[in-house]
């Protein structure tokens, strides 16, 4: 706590000689409620509850919300560094080619049998995952007894594999999609014309424009 505490200080002085001024203060887990509770009517109905997964580099997050209210939140220490350990040692190719390579799966332009073996591959990773996101929900219900989680939003950087996501969300047996924080925002001519907007989803940024709420109400 108190390490938290001196990095956070830092920050701020950070802030303040850069002439920003800090006008709050947020975590992960609550930034990504914050994003979807803002920019979608269903993140702001307290009759469904949703679970977030946000897959990142070196740590999942799993959020569960009932509609803006995050009722349970944990830091998972699996990331995506970890399975890409496990495709460079099956597929006998550097780390450093390791992301070139899972984006070509991503974009089907690997052959059918080298995707296959690719995921194959990360199965035990989803599987450990899969264990970590299950006592999650086993603690959730053993509170909330009457309120069943009914959709799963993945976000974060890995969430733009789709195939990644559908593995997780087969073993869940939740309904599932990609959330997409840029579908709910509207870009000024001069920034729809520079960025791909529509056409390419970005759960990377979930945390990022869920903090730029901080503060503010929902309308």
């Amino acid at each position: 706590l108190f390490r938290s505490l001196e990095t956070m200080d830092e920050y701020l002085e950070m802030a303040r000689r850069a002439g920003l001024k800090v006008v709050g203060v947020n975590v992960e887990s609550l930034a990504i409620v914050e994003c979807f509770s803002h920019l979608f009517p269903w993140g702001r109905d307290v009759e469904h509850t949703a679970l977030y997964i946000d897959l990142g580099s070196i740590s999942t997050q799993v959020v569960i919300a009932r509609g803006e209210n995050t009722v349970f939140a944990r830091n998972l220490e699996c990331g995506s560094r970890d399975l890409e350990k496990l495709i460079a040692k099956g597929m006998d190719i550097s780390e450093d080619q390791i992301r070139e390579f899972r984006a070509n799966a991503q974009k089907k332009k690997l052959p059918e049998e080298v995707e296959d073996t690719l995921y194959q591959l990360v199965s035990p990773w989803v599987s450990d995952l899969y264990q970590s996101i299950e006592q999650c929900l086993l603690y959730y219900r053993s509170m909330f007894r009457e309120a069943k989680v009914d959709r799963l939003i993945f976000t974060g950087g890995q969430a733009m594999d789709n195939r990644l996501c559908q593995m997780l969300a087969k073993r869940l047996n939740l309904p599932a999609h990609i959330g997409d924080p840029m579908m709910g925002l509207h870009a000024v001519d001069s920034v729809s014309d520079a960025i791909d907007f529509r056409n390419t989803p970005r759960p990377g940024l979930a945390v990022g424009i869920g903090l730029s709420f901080c503060g503010k109400e929902t309308k």
